[in-house]
């Protein structure tokens, strides 16, 4: 009498192993086929600029002279609540609006005001300006841009031995 080898034991073990290892196999190749559908594409910094509004967490001057020893102020410590409250919102028409929160330090100053933002070519820098500004294009180094954070410098030379670096961290809501 022949006997049937799928009926011994160590076979059944081997054909049970072997089918659970193909399905493993065909489980993750089918996974990683659907890769691209489930890791999205990288937001933009428009994207990223535009999805929430943005309150200022820290405001830092840093002052560098002719010893090349920077010295730096914390003033985002003398904001009173009526700043803190402030908030931009970036739109993707290239404005941005400056909103001053529930409360007003002036209540005859306006709720919001209106300017105008645009990225370099290389979106290393955003453009702002206002009518606040002088009607100037004021060029902000992006160092960090996140879903939940936005830190901006901008350093200006204040006299031939004085350098002063102005630095914003932004937190989105």
């Amino acid at each position: 009498m022949k006997k049937n080898l799928l009926a011994t034991g160590s076979t059944k073990r081997f054909v049970l192993h072997a089918l659970t290892v193909t399905a493993a196999a065909g489980s993750l190749l089918l996974t990683s086929c659907n890769k691209d559908k489930d890791d999205p594409k990288p937001k933009t910094k428009t994207e990223l600029l535009t999805a929430k509004s943005w309150r200022v967490t820290a405001d830092v001057t840093t002052t560098t002279g002719i010893t090349g020893i920077p010295t730096s102020v914390n003033n985002y410590v003398t904001y009173a609540a009526c700043e803190k409250d402030d908030f931009y919102k970036f739109e993707a028409n290239k404005v941005f609006k400056v909103d001053e929160g529930a409360t007003k330090c002036d209540p005859t100053d306006p709720q919001t005001e209106i300017g105008a933002w645009d990225l370099n070519s290389d979106q290393s820098k955003i453009m702002l300006s206002s009518p606040e500004l002088g009607g100037i294009s004021l060029p902000f180094e992006i160092v960090e841009l996140t879903e939940t954070t936005l830190k901006v410098k901008a350093s200006i030379p204040a006299t031939p031995d004085n350098t002063v670096t102005q630095s914003y961290t932004y937190t989105a809501f």
